[in-house]
């Protein structure tokens, strides 16, 4: 309906049908990453259904952009389909976190002063170059 110009207020058929636009995302998403513990809120499951419905209309030569009140995707790159991307998405951050304590808690004074000295500068967004050698070469 959007390539062919038949509905003048897309953003109000988005509202009202979504939730049956989006009903298999989620199947979707379990299935390509072979995790059916996989859970997405309803914002990343509207954004996936976003980018797939911008994706349709940039092969059709139009864009979600020629509507101002229609919902765009956030981040058109992020749903993809790219597995590495999804495997880093699917962290468990309780569990990243337990294990940054572990490995903090057996590095060297040394390495600490290189750690924060880069987690200082990714943190407060400044522009350095770091040089790291390590034994098994850089």
């Amino acid at each position: 309906m959007l390539v062919s110009k038949s509905l003048s207020q897309p953003h109000v058929v988005w509202e009202a049908t979504w939730e049956y636009l989006t009903d298999d995302i989620l199947y979707k998403k379990w299935r390509e990453t072979g995790r059916p513990d996989k859970n997405l809120t309803i914002e990343q499951i509207k954004n996936i259904a976003l980018t797939e419905i911008e994706n349709h209309l940039l092969s059709n030569g139009r864009s979600l952009k020629k509507w101002p009140h229609m919902p765009k995707p956030e981040d058109f790159g992020s749903y993809n389909g790219n597995r590495l991307i999804d495997d880093e998405l699917n962290y468990v951050v309780e569990d990243q976190l337990k294990e940054n304590e572990r490995l903090m808690a057996m590095i060297t004074d040394e390495q600490r002063g290189v750690y924060e000295q880069i987690l200082d500068a990714v943190l407060n967004d400044s522009s350095e170059v770091f040089f790291l050698y390590g034994y098994g070469g850089t």
